[in-house]
């Protein structure tokens, strides 16, 4: 895993929470989710992909969801609740194991470390939640704490 990339892909972790949370108002960002997050890197590292993948389709689709958004991949206008997430996240399996891309070791690491990306963006979510901010308070300060990381980590590298 590449650092420098992890660090690049906050802005995207930041985007990917702040679309799931406008198209699933029902889900928030919880303590959880960053372990969830863990456990996915950990499958991936050791299963491979794909199998981790399938568990978090029909387990946890909210981590796949943001895992397709810093993708690239579009999301749902709306998500109703996990059976309509579940079949939107079936469908971004589904095109992924059909291409050649699920086999490459480049894809999984990608995805940890979008993986690693989210979990660092999701601490600012849950440390402003647990302060009592709300949602818009807390969106514009995990935007300005990833602003910060990232220029810290513009400083340390010289730039």
């Amino acid at each position: 895993m590449d650092r420098y990339r992890i660090e690049e892909n906050m802005r995207e972790a930041n985007e990917a929470v702040k679309k799931l949370r406008e198209i699933w108002p029902k889900w928030k960002p919880d303590k959880t989710l960053r372990g969830k997050l863990s456990a996915f890197g950990a499958t991936a590292m050791m299963s491979g992909l794909m199998p981790a993948l399938a568990y978090f389709v029909e387990n946890e689709p909210a981590v796949v969801l943001l895992l397709m958004k810093m993708d690239g991949q579009e999301l749902p206008e709306k998500i109703t609740g996990d059976d309509n997430a579940k079949k939107a996240v079936k469908i971004f399996f589904d095109q992924l194991l059909d291409s050649q891309e699920a086999t490459k070791k480049e894809t999984a690491e990608r995805f940890m470390e979008y993986g690693v990306s989210l979990k660092l963006v999701l601490n600012l979510y849950i440390k402003s939640a647990q302060n009592g901010e709300t949602q818009s308070d807390e969106t514009e300060a995990a935007q300005s704490d990833v602003k910060e990381e990232s220029q810290e980590g513009g400083e340390a590298n010289g730039e």
